[in-house]
């Protein structure tokens, strides 16, 4: 653990490749330095997948392609690395010159709250993902009660908007890939 005197020691991009390659988790890299991502719950895992799931079925075979949370998103302009818990790339995937596998133009990112991430998630992550161009909504779902949040702009210079869901037959729209999801197919499995 860090000593509380000492200043977090940065890692370079080649110390953060080769930590990532040796760990079990996912570690994102912010500028320099690390956060690991702790394992999720089990409603985490099923309102992830209930959402990749949907997203995958509605726009199979079209210009939209979901990514679950394997995929790293590149934020080039803040020299950061992350892992959303899903996100869409509409049209080509685009890659980072410095770590070909990690994408820098989706265009919806979406992260499950919990309580080790929610204030990131909602604040420092949120405020790097204002920094990618290509990025046009941004949505944040609870995992303990029907509570989503679709944060939406027009393009990189607008001001963000937001919609807020709160029942279980309220039907989510993203408008940045025109699909509606259902709050029961979000929660599916799940008693809230």
């Amino acid at each position: 653990m860090q000593s509380p005197n000492k200043p977090y020691k940065t890692y370079n991009l080649k110390e953060y490749i080769q930590l990532l390659e040796e760990s079990d988790y996912k570690i994102e890299y912010l500028n320099g330095h690390l956060k690991m991502m702790a394992g999720g719950t089990n409603a985490h895992a099923r309102i992830s997948g209930n959402i990749f799931g949907e997203l995958y079925q509605l726009h199979k075979g079209n210009n939209c392609t979901p990514f679950n949370s394997d995929c790293m998103i590149a934020i080039e302009s803040e020299k950061s690395f992350v892992f959303p818990d899903v996100s869409v790339v509409c049209g080509h995937p685009d890659f980072s010159s410095t770590m070909p596998e990690a994408i820098i133009n989706p265009t919806l990112i979406i992260e499950v709250l919990s309580e080790s991430t929610e204030l990131y998630d909602r604040t420092e992550k949120f405020q790097r993902y204002w920094n990618i161009p290509s990025l046009k909504e941004y949505v944040l779902v609870s995992q303990k009660e029907f509570n989503i949040q679709v944060y939406y702009r027009e393009n990189k210079n607008s001001l963000w908007h937001i919609d807020a869901f709160f029942k279980a037959d309220d039907s989510v729209f993203l408008r940045s890939i025109n699909t509606h999801l259902s709050i029961t197919d979000i929660y599916n499995g799940l008693e809230i």
